[in-house]
Order: C-alpha cells, then structure tokens, then sequence
C-alpha cells in the first residue's frame, strides 16, 4: 500500500552522506496518511561489476551489522542498484525534517554515483497516493574538496 518512487539525476557524481525527507506536519494537511512511512534510498553505480562489489561491501560490513533489507532493485538497469540505506519516516515526531545517514563512509567504499532512487515502501495508510513532498540529498562531489553539497 502506498508505493511510489522518485529518480533523481545529478549533473556530476557525489558520495552521498545522508538524505533528508520532509513532509507537511501533521496539523497542516488533511492527509497525513498520505506520508511515507517505511523507505528505501538507492544508487545506481556506473556497471553491474561496480555495484556489485559495493554491494558486497555494503553486506558485509553495513547490512548485517544494522540489519535493514531492501526490495528488489529499480528495473532499468536493475544489475547497476545498490541500496544504501533504509529508514522509516515518522509523522509523530516534533520535527517534520528528518535525517536518515549513511552507516558509511561513501568515498572509502567507492559509492559514487549519479542517480539516487527514493523508494516508499509503505505510507502512513492512504490507499491511493503517497506524498513525497521534499528530499534533499547531503554528501560530497566527486573529486571535489568542498564539502557537503545540497
């Protein structure tokens, strides 16, 4: 129930830090059922041998040790996903910005890339729609020393 996913490309690669997702609070919409609940935050990596090999790294060092599980990968170019991280928006929470951080360092483990893929998993229970209202993806430019980029 409530699926949706938004794709965004960059003009240049980053290694991404954490995302940030935002949604109206709840005295300020009429369908707060509408927000996301459970999400996941893919990258698409630049060959199916790259993602791959962060993937593994991701596995052995990441996944198991804080346990999240993504679902099957975005279909174009399925083999070139990676899922970094996962996190649950919650709309009863003071704060209506919320954080989600890698578990990782992107650079030390070569993820860079060029297109995230937001992924809702469930929203709060409306049937028909989800709302994605903002994200904003923090991290650092490849082959850049400034840093963090929005």
């Amino acid at each position: 129930m409530g699926l949706a996913q938004l794709t965004v490309q960059y003009p240049h690669k980053i290694y991404p830090d954490a995302i940030y997702v935002e949604h109206v609070p709840a005295s300020g919409t009429h369908d707060i059922a509408a927000a996301p609940k459970q999400f996941e935050v893919w990258a698409q990596m630049e060959n199916a041998a790259e993602a791959a090999r962060v993937q593994e790294v991701l596995d052995r060092e990441v996944n198991i040790r804080y346990g999240f599980e993504c679902g099957p990968p975005p279909k174009h170019n399925s083999l070139r996903w990676v899922c970094f991280a996962s996190g649950e928006y919650n709309i009863h929470y003071a704060n209506h910005v919320q954080k989600v951080s890698t578990l990782f360092d992107a650079e030390e483990i070569g993820l860079a890339t060029k297109m995230i893929a937001f992924r809702v998993k469930e929203n709060w229970g409306s049937k028909d729609h989800t709302c994605i209202y903002r994200l904003r993806m923090i991290g650092k430019e490849v082959g850049s020393e400034l840093r963090p980029i929005v």
